[in-house]
């Protein structure tokens, strides 16, 4: 690598204005995009520098946050060149020169060179002095710059070793290879130490720098999280070393091959901070699964000093990585700087607890996360009709991730192994007519819907979930549903036009919105007792459906949940109801006898409509009747509560009904509230509403007597 010395004049000479220019350019730039499509992050790194340009003055200090983050490299470069500097753009030019002036990480250098043509490294000792010149980067030449080579080499010549070496070197290397992938949002890095202590100048990825001021200069410029820099030390100073944190350590560990010095006496005021470890404990969080947030809990940071002292530090202290995309599988690299120090940490995201800390593998057919139990799908790259999918690369396929083969063209597949199918894995499969799974235990959200031509759901006797719209518009004509599973979700089997017959083998308990909607042909449901709940439109439209038993618990029961059910045989609506609503048994003709439970106060518009009912009882509590809630009834005589105050239109309404009892408190009466027939008659108290309506729609009605019961 080669050896370039940089004095703190020569980086006082960096033109903020241009830079601050050309950063707030990127920012109008990103934000000029629609709101959907601006990189936040991106900004928010702009944003930063700006910030410590301003705050510090100093072009080089905005660059090191820059110069950690690969999505800022890549995003100002456009297209890979072999032509040098010339063919970059300004934004890369500047990255390009940031990443000289502080020496570039490897991650940084291969980042731009990967995508320019332009090894920074190798490039550092090619005329430095006039390119930052004519960059407009740099007011004033440098001085004491000495890379290696004579004023007249050409530029594309390597940069040579310096002919001697340093007196001292390193006492450890790092022990972990950096990942690819570093995620931004790192703050509170402080440029510098106290003004009475003693600092030097240092670059990540830059060995044995020599600031270029005299023995006896003490202070230079430092930033953090930079290392193995001879800012103008002494001779005999130890330079620092930069630890890594093993890949994941299973006990407590050290970040740095050099042992622990166990002290606790604070260091005296001459020590010099030499590194910076971190000590994990078995809560510390190093695989992360969808949705959780990115936490430091379980973690201990210790500074270490010349003298051989230590002392505990907060993170709040140092700058560091403070989230990470957490809705997307990925590996991320943490970042903790302190002073001339800094901790790598490898976290990995992945979608749920069964894939947590898995291994991301690829072939040229299939994506997958390699978990303890075998391959997890994520993705199918082939265009097979048929697909035998019971190992990839020998590992056996144990689940299909959600989306993995959603709208493929594929007809037929056989995965004996799986026992987890995730959400919308075959969604809209309309090739697909076969699927054998025998051993899914999980069927995810949408999993087959809209596979048109599959006629038979296969899965294992230990299933025990079962997605909502999991089978929506498909042919199956039978399901079985396991004991295991307890609740049916909303549209699991909806407008399944073929569907005939449904058995629940244990005790379900809920009945999902739209599960069983507009299936035709469906006429025996089995194993309903113990159902507490029917969503809305449930099984509207089903004419032909009919339970083995009608459940006697039922608690609630939504829109139309059984609307239109003509041939479902119910008898006397179950005692246990406490919530009704709009269209709830509407066109019910096996429901016989009304009796509405206490604690219910409303009668929803059409919710009794043209039942077979010949019995209605309105229990105290009642308030409201509403509208067309229970027209074409057949009752011939109904007595209606004294908390009774509302009538909606057509609420009563039915050329059977022959008596009708009032209390004297009912202040509305709807239009055609009742069927204003000769043969119908009010029982009623003089001066009252229900009078009044009697009179204007020439209804017969007899006053009642204050002491006489009803019938009387």
């Amino acid at each position: 690598m080669a050896h370039v010395n940089i004095n703190k004049k020569a980086l006082d000479n960096i033109n903020s204005e241009n830079l601050s220019s050309v950063l707030n350019d990127m920012i109008d730039k990103e934000l000029s995009k629609s709101a959907e499509n601006i990189d936040t992050v991106f900004v928010d790194e702009c944003v930063n520098a700006l910030l410590e340009l301003e705050r510090e003055n100093n072009s080089a200090a905005a660059i090191v946050p820059l110069i950690s983050s690969d999505k800022f490299l890549k995003k100002i470069t456009n297209q890979k060149s072999a032509k040098g500097f010339k063919s970059l753009n300004t934004f890369a030019r500047v990255a390009v020169v940031a990443a000289i002036i502080a020496g570039g990480t490897m991650t940084a250098n291969a980042a731009v060179e990967a995508v320019t043509g332009v090894n920074v490294i190798q490039m550092v000792a090619d005329s430095v002095e006039s390119k930052l010149i004519d960059w407009g980067i740099m007011k004033t030449s440098i001085e004491n710059v000495d890379a290696g080579f004579d004023d007249d080499d050409a530029t594309t010549e390597p940069v040579t070793e310096p002919t001697t070496e340093p007196t001292t070197k390193p006492t450890t290397e790092p022990t972990t290879k950096p990942s690819t992938t570093q995620p931004s949002g790192i703050e509170n890095v402080d440029g510098g130490m106290d003004d009475d202590e003693e600092t030097t100048t240092q670059f990540s990825g830059i060995e044995n720098v020599d600031g270029g001021m005299d023995d006896d200069e003490e202070t230079t410029t430092q930033f953090g999280g930079i290392e193995n820099v001879d800012g103008g030390m002494d001779d005999d100073d130890e330079p620092t070393t930069e630890p890594n944190k093993p890949s994941k350590p299973s006990t407590t560990q050290q970040t740095t091959a050099k042992p622990a010095i166990e002290q606790t006496t604070k260091p005296e005021e001459s020590a010099v901070f030499t590194q910076l470890r971190v000590e994990y404990d078995d809560s510390f969080k190093f695989d992360y699964i969808y949705g959780e947030k990115l936490s430091y809990d379980g973690m201990k940071l210790i500074a270490s000093y010349s003298d051989g002292s230590e002392k505990e530090i907060d993170l709040a202290d140092c700058k560091y990585t403070t989230a990470i995309d957490t809705t997307v599988t990925a590996d991320y690299e943490l970042t903790i700087l302190y002073k001339s120090s800094s901790i790598k940490i490898n976290v990995t995201v992945r979608p749920d607890e069964f894939t947590r800390g898995s291994e991301i593998c690829s072939n040229s057919l299939f994506e997958y996360l390699l978990t303890e139990q075998g391959a997890y799908v994520t993705a199918y790259k082939g265009y097979s009709n048929y697909l035998e999918l019971d190992e990839i690369d020998g590992n056996k396929v144990v689940a299909i991730g959600p989306s993995c083969f959603r709208g493929k063209g594929i007809q037929s597949i056989t995965a004996q192994n799986v026992t987890r199918v995730y959400g919308n894995a075959f969604e809209n499969c309309q090739r697909l007519t076969e699927c054998y799974i025998p051993s899914a235990e999980y069927i995810g959200d949408y999993a087959f819907s809209g596979c048109e031509f599959i006629d038979r759901a296969v899965y294992s006797d230990k299933l025990e979930y079962i997605g909502k719209g999991s089978y929506n518009k498909t042919a199956i004509t039978e399901i079985v549903i396991p004991s295991g599973v307890t609740e049916i979700p909303d549209y699991a089997f909806n407008q399944c036009e073929s569907l005939v017959s449904v058995t629940m083998l244990g005790k379900v308990t809920s009945i999902g919105s739209f599960a069983f909607n507009e299936c035709v042909k469906l006429e025996t449901v089995t194993g309903c007792a113990d159902i507490t709940s029917i969503g809305a439109f449930a099984f509207a439209d089903d004419e032909l459906v009919n339970f083995d038993t009608f459940p006697q618990k039922l608690e609630r029961v939504g829109e139309s949940a059984l609307y239109f059910c003509q041939n479902l045989e119910i008898g006397a609506l179950p005692s246990a109801i406490k919530e009704l609503a709009p269209n709830a048994f509407a066109y019910c003709l096996g429901l016989t006898e009304i009796e509405i439970p206490e604690g219910i106060t409303v009668i929803p518009e059409n919710c009794f409509r043209a039942t077979n009912a010949e019995k209605i009882i309105l229990p105290e509590g009642v308030t409201e009747i509403g509208k067309y809630a229970f027209m074409s009834h057949k009752a011939t005589s109904i007595v209606l509560p004294k908390s009774l105050k509302i009538i909606k239109t057509y609420g009563l309404y039915s050329v059977m009904l022959r008596t009708v009892y009032f209390d004297r408190n009912v202040e509305e009466i709807g239009s055609n509230a009742f069927y204003a027939g000769r043969s119908v008659v009010f029982y009623v108290y003089e001066d009252t509403v229900p009078m009044d309506y009697a009179i204007e729609y020439d209804i017969k009605y007899i006053l009642r007597d204050e002491s006489a019961e009803i019938g009387e």
